[in-house]
């Protein structure tokens, strides 16, 4: 996601994207974004390596909250 992060904005706005959940984001600790009037949420391989991993990506103006991540080598889910 990191090389796609202009992308990823212009097909929220294009698309009036409220919500985008996300798999195989390949983050680590170092290699987060954030959108502007959005707020993001990420999951990483608990190596905190960049494979694998998870992310949603949600307006700020929906009202929401996080729940515990879940981070296990076979699966991730934020």
């Amino acid at each position: 996601m990191q090389n796609h992060k202009e992308e990823i904005k212009l097909f929220l706005k294009q698309n009036f994207i409220e919500i985008l959940l996300t798999s195989e984001t390949h983050f680590a600790t170092k290699n987060y974004f954030s959108i502007p009037r959005y707020k993001s949420y990420y999951t990483n391989h608990p190596d905190d390596t960049g494979h694998g991993d998870t992310a949603i990506i949600i307006k700020e103006t929906i009202e929401h909250y996080e729940l515990l991540k879940y981070e296990k080598d076979s699966i991730q889910a934020t």
